[in-house]
């Protein structure tokens, strides 16, 4: 039995202190023991003031650490995969998540674990005889089939998040066609970047998925592009006087996992410190939309990660990079196709980085 402080273990006639190490696991929350009778639990120890918590297996004779994770509520599928919520990083409960670890790397020293779903408070954690896993928090309860995550508290699916224009930012970065010398020292090709300010927008997202969105942006706002003050706003790269908004309208998102974040846990790639999701590679998206610049509209795609900040109820966060020929829109002042004819040019391609916050919109 686990408590706030200690845990112990009752045999019949008397109570015994749980400990590892020399010293008594405190804070134990989850406990189960598997098929094969090894026991499983979640807590942490005082050893050295440094607090050292996570999940750990009982074999009968001794403990053995898992990982750093923390784990609050632990059970065991039909397939023998383990599955914890509990604190990404043992050290900052404030970050959370559903974690399964795979049968066949249980008792390997590093254990492949998969990420479902990051929250801020896990509080219940069941299979049902389907085969589904079902979970709780502080606002209701999920169902994970395997691909899916089905949000029970608002059973319409669809939840609209408004961007924060202010968290909000776009950068574009443009650069010369030509690199500047002096003598064989390299003086650079010219790159400028500058940014761009966000009017309004939202992002719609189903079961973890970005599914739409729209976001609209104040071209009156955009920064200079080569070295005139005002030489953006001219006609020559955007009348902003004529076309003031620029659009972009979500009409595709591709996924390579499901929604799933695949976490390393070997040397190279420990559980952050500070508290936070590490997000790999197999978690990122593929947004494609509608880009409307100066009354052109073309349809463009580019690479996005999107992470659930506080959970389905908090924030969202989007990390993308959308790489354009500026001529496809005819934005074509000084551009590289005219080099033979001006003597000099500035490359079409324009790299748009951004970062989108948005927030739940409560309705």
């Amino acid at each position: 039995m686990g408590t706030r402080g200690a845990a112990f273990v009752y045999a019949g006639k008397k109570f015994t202190t749980l400990t590892y190490q020399g010293e008594p696991f405190l804070g134990v929350w989850g406990i189960m023991e598997d098929r094969k009778g090894t026991i499983w639990l979640g807590g942490f120890n005082n050893k050295g003031g440094r607090r050292p918590g996570g999940l750990y297996r009982y074999d009968g004779s001794s403990f053995t650490k898992v990982l750093d994770r923390g784990a609050y509520a632990i059970i065991e599928d039909k397939k023998g995969n383990i599955w914890t919520t509990g604190p990404v990083n043992s050290a900052n409960w404030t970050v959370q998540a559903l974690s399964r670890y795979d049968a066949k790397s249980l008792y390997s020293n590093q254990p492949t674990v998969t990420e479902i779903m990051s929250g801020k408070a896990f509080l219940g954690l069941l299979e049902a005889t389907d085969g589904s896993i079902w979970f709780g928090d502080a606002t209701g309860v999920y169902r994970y089939d395997g691909k899916t995550i089905t949000d029970f508290y608002n059973k319409e699916g669809q939840k609209k998040y408004s961007i924060d224009t202010k968290q909000s930012v776009v950068i574009w970065k443009g650069s010369r066609l030509l690199g500047g010398w002096e003598g064989t020292k390299f003086l650079g090709d010219g790159s400028t970047t500058g940014d761009v300010d966000l009017l309004k927008g939202d992002l719609l997202i189903d079961n973890r998925h970005l599914v739409g969105g729209a976001v609209e942006v104040d071209m009156t706002t955009i920064e200079q592009f080569e070295d005139q003050p005002s030489r953006n706003k001219l006609p020559a790269f955007f009348d902003v006087k004529k076309f003031p908004v620029s659009t972009f309208a979500i009409t595709k998102v591709e996924t390579g996992n499901d929604g799933s974040t695949k976490v390393p846990t070997d040397g190279s790639t420990k559980v952050p410190t500070d508290g936070s999701i590490k997000v790999t590679t197999d978690g990122n998206i593929k947004v494609t939309g509608n880009l409307t610049l100066e009354s052109i509209t073309k349809a463009v795609t580019f690479p996005a990660k999107l992470q659930f900040k506080d959970g389905m109820d908090g924030t969202v966060e989007l990390n993308g990079t959308l790489i354009i020929d500026r001529t496809d829109w005819g934005i074509d002042y000084g551009s590289e196709k005219h080099f033979y004819q001006s003597g000099n040019a500035i490359l079409d391609e324009v790299k748009l980085l951004m970062k989108i916050v948005a927030k739940k919109v409560n309705r």
